[in-house]
């Protein structure tokens, strides 16, 4: 039976489960203070005496199925019950946000992360809770956000209790990134180019769903009235934003790989502009079939080289023009040429005709001279 003595909030000390099963060890205030003072001394409970404690999850909890365990670090404040009078099996039922502080003198070994990663040093007296759920800052495409300028982590205050000043350095990194690297100037066909688009990030709390995991990545489900976004970050800087319109911008920093088993089919009601900077290959195992109902452009700055295995059919519903600045060779084994009506060759120089065989010329009139 469960009672209010049961009830506890501690620290987590150690998440390195043996058994991989999500527990954690919670050094539990009141409980298992590290100094207990006996008449022959003092005795400290170091973060190995401490029981390990299951964690309630949100998933089926099952060969596997739903969530992992959660992602609560070493100096997450923590709450949760005893299920066993002895008080040695403690449930975590949840993490408890509030503003990162510095290990507390009296206990500079416990109730802390032992690793000393937590809290982060840029983060303390800050508020847990992530800073783009936040937006401290008011970041959204009116202002500094979009305004060309680099973004910078700036420092601002916010008076909490009486006498008690917390800093909170706000603008999160993820922001500052991509502000920065924003790919600009592709040149387009055209003449004309375009820039990869802004950020829409324009939460405001408690609008935004954040998820952000211990290296970086992050996950986004905002629903700011009239910014609505879903986001999707790698530490690496890959990403990808739906943004309010839905427009969906993908960026890759790396290599891109996409396989697809069976078909494909890819509608775009408007127009495509594709700039490859280096070289395109393109190897097609069957055959190419392709239907243009308007007019087709080309621009080639060097050469081109074709290697046809079997024929070539064209058939021109109107003139052929071609305007050669160098020599035209051609050699076959042998040639025809087929005219309707006239034909007519002029040269500016000489014309030589020389055959190994015969040479036949006929026609009702044939003028020479």
């Amino acid at each position: 039976m469960i009672t209010n003595n049961s009830l506890w909030h501690g620290v987590v000390e150690d998440i390195h489960d043996p058994l991989k099963l999500g527990r954690v060890r919670v050094r539990i205030y009141g409980l298992h203070d590290p100094r207990i003072s006996f008449a022959e001394g003092t005795i400290g409970l170091t973060t190995s005496d401490l029981p390990w404690a299951h964690v309630l999850t949100h998933g089926a909890a099952m060969n596997g199925i739903g969530f992992s365990p959660s992602f609560i670090v070493q100096g997450t404040w923590v709450t949760g019950y005893f299920r066993d009078a002895f008080k040695q099996e403690p449930i975590v039922t949840g993490a408890l946000n509030g503003f990162a502080q510095a290990a507390n003198p009296n206990y500079p070994d416990t109730f802390r992360d032992p690793q000393r990663i937590y809290p982060l040093q840029d983060h303390l007296n800050e508020q847990d809770v992530n800073r783009l759920a936040r937006n401290d800052f008011d970041d959204s495409p009116a202002n500094e956000l979009n305004a060309g300028s680099p973004l910078v982590e700036e420092q601002h205050s916010l008076s909490v209790f009486e006498n008690t000043t917390h800093n909170k350095l706000a603008r999160h990194k993820v922001l500052i990134n991509k502000a920065a690297d924003r790919t600009l100037g592709v040149r387009q066909v055209s003449g004309s180019s375009w820039d990869e688009p802004y950020q829409s990030y324009s939460a405001t709390y408690p609008n935004n769903l954040v998820m952000e995991t211990t290296a970086g990545h992050i996950k986004e489900y905002d629903s700011t009235p009239s910014a609505e976004r879903i986001h999707e970050y790698h530490k690496a800087g890959t990403f990808y934003e739906i943004q309010p319109d839905g427009s969906k911008i993908t960026k890759i920093v790396g290599s891109d790989y996409e396989i697809v088993v069976e078909d494909k089919n890819v509608l775009i009601s408007g127009n495509l502009n594709v700039t490859i900077i280096g070289n395109s290959n393109l190897v097609v195992q069957g055959n190419v079939t392709q239907e243009i109902d308007g007019n087709v452009d080309q621009t080639i700055g060097g050469n081109i080289t074709q290697n046809v295995g079997g024929n070539i059919d064209q058939t021109v519903g109107g003139s052929v023009t071609q305007t050669i600045a160098g020599d035209l060779t051609s050699t076959s084994a042998n040639i025809t040429l087929n005219s309707a009506g006239e034909t007519a060759i002029t040269t500016g120089g000489n014309t030589s005709i020389i055959t190994g065989g015969i040479m036949t010329i006929n026609g009702s009139l044939i003028n020479i001279g």
